[in-house]
């Protein structure tokens, strides 16, 4: 009996013999003689990974390698731009820095190609065959975790990207602080493959350490997922302090500067507003608008029309349709304002006598745009605000704009180094932009005038003041001693954006229609305000438009997954 039973035993011990041997680990001389064919294979891989607080992964790996085949050495890759796939379908992008590589004696030559980190250790004057041992050491910075409301470790130990088999791996994994081990998950195999049966592990303090029992197929890693608190890892302010400050350091001192100099150079000298009834003298209804604004726009070039039309050299007509309008010359100009010369010749080109608007469409804008640039010009404006504000203004807005561009640059740096938009950097970001916005403010207000410019300001303003502000008496005066007043005064009015006001208070004074505006039989200053304004608005339309272009045409995140982690990469032999 007692042999019958320890002949069923020894069957049975003989039938899972191969069961045990095939979850095992195979012996070294095995696996060599299995995969003798390959050009190499890895006999021993160790992973040793120290994790920082500061999400930074000191990784040693040791490989022992066994070429069968003439090789000069190894090649390994590391990802930079990590594309994280959780098996809830949730995921993220990861940017990684590779930092202090040291391949001990072997010698090694490294790139960045393709987002990824290439090692190639070896000699291309040398080859190798039989066994060999290589270590690489290296730093995987992966800056702030990416996970909302909560933190994780999501690290592919041995990637995917292997083309060789892999006998056995043992691995370690130290974090900087206490979790749960109850949230660390891991996975082996070919890429999507969760969960394992394939891997022994222990936690012992802070330490994961582990051995995968199967060897590892070309294409097939080892993924370790650590889901942690919130807050978890930290971001290292102190290496990028530097940095970070001259995002905000910049603008501000800029914006510092213009403040140093509009206070010095660019305010104005003040004059009380004096009554004035009459625009200063010797300025057309344009060069009003622009003494007042400090820059001449098309409305006010086109202010013009109503200045010439009173001084008796063109009429205006309305079209048959509301707004048409045809432009009759009456006397040709000889003066020496040469910008009214060039609206002249602008409206009556080649000897023309009259004009409309579709004769003037996708023509005049050149007119108007010519005589607004030399407003605006440097020189024209020298008359009444002080050349020196005038450049300073300009080297202000340089100033501004470089400093944004430099802290457009540190800020991308900062972006770059640090992996991750951290508070720290975002916060020195809005400051910086804050700089500048307030910088803006005494740049635009740089310019100062010249003593006749201020007190010529000081005159516009107590003219446009009486437009706005006149009584019906003192107009009624004034039309007693010009019947032409009020026309005189009209194109300034346009000029200043006031004449709608102005036009108001002559309803019930007694006026002739203007010599100059042939528009209907029945005289009102309420129709002669309607059709002047279509016709001017028509003028506006005609005269500054230019042809038409062509148009150009986790909340906990998910379980995780062999490959789907950050970092790993993988190798081969050269």
């Amino acid at each position: 009996m007692k042999k019958i039973i320890t002949l069923l035993l020894a069957l049975v011990l003989s039938l899972c013999a191969p069961i045990c041997a095939m979850a095992a680990t195979p012996d070294e001389s095995d696996f060599l003689s299995r995969y003798a064919q390959e050009p190499y294979v890895v006999t021993d891989c160790q992973m040793q990974v120290v994790v920082s607080k500061y999400n930074v992964l000191a990784v040693t790996e040791t490989y022992q390698v066994y070429f069968n085949e003439a090789r000069h050495g190894i090649y390994r890759y590391l990802p930079l731009r990590n594309q994280l796939t959780r098996t809830d379908g949730s995921t993220a992008v990861v940017t990684a820095r590779v930092s202090q590589v040291d391949t001990g004696a072997d010698e090694c030559s490294h790139e960045v190609s393709n987002d990824k980190y290439v090692l190639r250790l070896g000699s291309e004057d040398e080859t190798i065959t039989g066994p060999h041992t290589y270590t690489i050491r290296y730093n995987y910075d992966l800056g702030l975790d990416t996970v909302k409301n909560a933190d994780e470790l999501y690290y592919n130990l041995v990637g995917t990207g292997w083309d060789t088999y892999i006998r056995r791996v043992q691995f370690s994994v130290t974090m900087p602080k206490d979790f749960d081990p109850a949230k660390l998950g891991l996975s082996t195999g070919s890429y999507g493959t969760a969960g394992t049966q394939n891997v022994t592990y222990t936690v012992q303090d802070r330490t994961i350490s582990g051995t995968v029992t199967q060897a590892l197929a070309p294409g097939e890693g080892l993924t370790l997922r650590l889901i942690l608190p919130d807050g978890y890892f930290k971001f290292d302010n102190t290496k990028y302090n530097l940095t970070i400050a001259m995002i905000a350091v910049l603008p501000a001192l800029a914006a510092l500067i213009v403040l140093v100099l509009f206070l010095k150079f660019g305010r104005d000298k003040r004059y009380a507003p004096t009554v004035e009834f009459y625009p200063p003298e010797g300025l057309n209804s344009a060069e009003v608008g622009l003494w007042y604004k400090g820059k001449a726009t098309n409305e006010m070039v086109l202010s013009l029309l109503v200045y010439l039309a009173q001084r008796n050299h063109i009429a205006i007509h309305p079209g048959k349709r509301k707004r048409d309008f045809v432009i009759t010359k009456y006397h040709g100009y000889v003066g020496q304002d040469t910008n009214l010369a060039v609206f002249m010749d602008g409206l009556f080109p080649d000897g023309r006598t009259s004009t409309d608007n579709k004769q003037l469409k996708n023509h005049f804008y050149e007119t108007v745009g010519t005589i607004r640039a030399d407003l605006n010009s440097t020189e024209s404006r020298s008359r009444f605000f002080d050349k020196t504000s005038i450049y300073l203004k300009l080297l202000s807005f340089v100033l501004l704009a470089l400093s944004a561009a430099g802290g457009a640059y540190f800020s991308h740096r900062a972006l770059d180094d640090a992996l991750t938009l951290a508070p720290s950097i975002l916060y020195a970001m809005l400051a910086g932009t804050l700089c500048l916005a307030l910088g803006l403010i005494p740049a635009c207000c740089m310019l100062r005038r010249t003593d006749e410019g201020a007190k010529t300001l000081a005159q516009i303003k107590g003219f446009r003041s009486f437009l706005v502000t006149a009584e019906k008496e003192k107009l009624e005066a004034l039309v007693e001693q010009d019947p032409e007043y009020f026309y005189n005064i009209l194109p300034y009015t346009y000029a200043l954006g006031v004449s709608d006001k102005w036009i108001k208070k002559f309803e019930s004074i007694a006026m002739q229609p203007p010599r100059w505006y042939n528009g209907t039989d029945v005289w009102s200053y309420v129709l002669f305000d309607r059709m002047l304004r279509d016709t001017l608005r028509a003028a506006n339309d005609s005269m500054v438009s230019q042809p038409g272009g062509k148009a150009g045409s986790f909340v906990s995140g998910g379980g995780g997954f062999t490959g789907g982690g950050v970092g790993g990469g993988g190798g081969g032999s050269w």
